[in-house]
């Protein structure tokens, strides 16, 4: 069966605002991923005292099931919908090596850089060499301590 998807281009723009002063000291980023012919769109019940599994990736071509292939993802943005109850969003490259990062109520967590060779884990492996020792991210889990959260999860693949 052939395709009927077009790429597309997907544009991210990050803009702060802020009048400190009687000055204007807010910014305006934008940023385009090309060639986009895949999304994935979805809002995860977390549940709470439990670890969640939002995402997880795979660097082998023939992936299958729920995996995401490395290579293809360019974009990955989670927000926590609840207003109050933060969660914690871990991002792993195995089984022992994650990094976690709190996610409050309302907060969002965003990748610009896709999965593969983004992540290291410990002490950097040599200073000016940016992607030596870089890791490919393996999965994104959720956790929730003070009660359940939905988070909504974005990802835009090539």
């Amino acid at each position: 069966m052939a395709t009927s998807v077009e790429n597309a281009t997907l544009t991210v723009t990050v803009k702060e605002q802020l009048y400190l002063n009687g000055k204007n000291r807010g910014s305006k980023t934008t940023h385009t991923f090309a060639n986009v012919d895949e999304v994935m769109s979805f809002i995860k019940a977390c549940a709470d005292n439990t670890l969640t599994n939002l995402l997880t990736f795979q660097a082998d071509s023939s992936v299958a099931g729920s995996y995401l292939a490395v290579g293809d993802v360019k974009y990955i943005r989670l927000t926590n919908l609840d207003t109050s109850v933060a969660c914690e969003v871990s991002v792993g490259t195995g089984s022992s090596d994650y990094v976690i990062h709190k996610l409050g109520g309302g907060q969002s967590y965003v990748l610009m850089t896709g999965v593969d060779d983004t992540f290291e884990i410990g002490v950097p492996a040599a200073v000016g060499s940016a992607t030596a020792g870089m890791d490919d991210i393996r999965f994104i889990n959720a956790h929730c301590y003070d009660g359940a959260v939905d988070i909504e999860v974005f990802v835009a693949s090539v």
